[in-house]
Formats: C-alpha cells, structure tokens, sequence
C-alpha cells in the first residue's frame, strides 16, 4: 500500500503509479492532516476559510479533536456547514428515519462540535468570528434576521427577491394561511412564514420602487445558476441551535490564502500527481 512517507521524496517514480477514487482520497486526507500536523494551528484557519464543503469530511474531523484548534477557526468551521438545516431532526435516529442517512457524517461532526465547544475543549481563541456578521462574507448574517431590510421602502427590488428565494418560500406553500401553519403543527415557522407574506406584498404592491440589481430564482448568478424554484423540502424543526454558538467571539480574522478549494500551495503540486494517478 502506498504511503505519503514514499511520495513526499522528491526522487519518487510516479510512472507506474495507479491509484482507484479510495486510494486517492486515503493519500489526499492523509497528506492534509500530514500537512496540518507540521504546522501550528493558523494553517487550521487557513484551511477552513478556503475549504471546498463539498469534500469528504476526514480532514475537517481531525481539525475538531485538536484541542488545540483556535475556538475562532471552530465557530466558523460550524456555522460554514448549515447547523440550521440539521436542527429539523430531534436526534441522530430522528435524520436517519426522515431519510438523510446520507447527512449523517455532516451531523455527527456538528454535534461533536457543539459539545466540545459548550464543554470548553478548545482553550485557546485568537481569531475571531461573529456568526451574524462574517468577516470573510461581506457581514453575511449565517442566522438570518432580515425584517429590518425587507421594512425600508429604498431596498432594491433585486435584493428582495434574492432575499425572498434565500428564504426558501417553496417550503411555507404547503400552508393555506397563517393559522394553518400554526394548525399544522408549525408555530416555530411563523417568523419566516410573517415575513414571507410580508416581502410578497410589499413586492406585489410596488413599495419598492429602486431597482438596480438582477436575481433570477431559475439561475441564481450567485450560486452557479441554481434554480431555487425546484426547491420544496421537508424542514420542521425540532432543536434550536445552542445560544452560545451565536455569540460573536471578538479577534483577528486573515486574508483567506489562495489556496483552491482548501489545498495548501506547497501541496498542490503532489496532489495534481495523485489525481493524474487515478484509474480512469
């Protein structure tokens, strides 16, 4: 079995080298985690600020059971994997029965997370983070409290509608009105549902009159053209997320290195090696 001690030496002959997708990402976590060992935990937050979500999540769970992981680089970590999505579910026997085995590994880490980070496991926190003003989206509020910007008659048109789709109205239609919403079991929905019905009335009325800016729900040009009106999940929540993870955490914040898709510069040389080694 290859090793990354064997393809770290520079003299390593790759021209024989064939690899299946497990043995490429075996090498690949184990050349991050190799990589992350090395060096004190900034690389940590590096990493995290420039990580593909979309990865396997081995390299991030070791991140999380170092004690030694910045708190800051932590609550960013959480918030950047959609806690909100995974608070319909009671329990982890709760997202299995409605049907997401397959979120189970983005669930486990989330809820080892929350209890290292309410247990105190993480002792140190230079890097800050405030979940309702990302320092590294622009103030992107990840909790989502919109009411004030949907009040002011002088918000772009263009802005609400983003606003709107973000908000997953799809989701709400299954309600006739209010109390059907409630009727039904979902009072816990009803800031969104009040404030849904609040942006389609404004909107239909005209109590927006600036338009500047283009959304397109069928093409989303923030999101790589996804077309929000094919969303319609089934989202009731049944847990709240800890108050404690909300709590902004006041630090230094970096300038997100330009490493793609979370690849530290210094690796991307090998780990283009290893892709080029994988069967087709």
């Amino acid at each position: 079995m290859l090793k990354i001690s064997d393809i770290l030496h520079s003299d390593f002959d790759w021209d024989d080298v064939c690899l299946d997708e497990d043995e490429y990402e075996r090498l690949s976590n184990e050349l991050l985690i190799d990589y992350l060992k090395k060096h004190d935990p900034h690389a940590r937050q590096q990493l995290v600020t420039s990580w593909n979500f979309d990865n396997g999540k081995t390299v991030l769970q070791w991140i999380v059971e170092q004690p030694d992981t910045d708190k800051g680089t932590i609550l960013l970590l959480y918030w950047y994997m959609n806690p909100s999505f995974f608070k319909q579910y009671a329990d982890r026997n709760d997202c299995i029965s409605q049907g997401a085995a397959w979120a189970l590994e983005d669930y486990d880490l989330l809820t080892t997370i929350e209890h290292h980070y309410l247990s105190g496991f993480y002792q140190s926190q230079v890097y800050g983070f405030d979940p309702k003003a990302d320092p590294y989206n622009n103030g992107y509020d990840w909790t989502q409290e919109n009411q004030w910007i949907v009040e002011q008659p002088d918000t772009d048109k263009g802005t609400i509608l983003l606003l709107y789709w973000y908000m997953n109205p799809s989701f709400f239609k299954q309600y006739a009105d209010r109390n059907d919403c409630i009727s039904q079991g979902a009072a816990w929905a009803l800031e969104d549902y009040d404030l849904l019905t609040t942006i389609e009335h404004h909107y239909l009325s005209g109590f927006y009159q600036s338009q500047v800016y283009g959304f397109d729900p069928k093409a989303d040009p923030y999101n790589n053209g996804y077309d929000w009106t094919q969303e319609n999940p089934d989202t009731q929540l049944k847990a709240q997320i800890p108050d404690e993870m909300l709590v902004a955490l006041a630090g230094t914040t970096i300038e997100p290195p330009d490493w793609p898709e979370g690849i530290p510069s210094e690796l991307i040389d090998i780990m283009d090696k290893l892709c080029e080694a994988v069967e087709d």
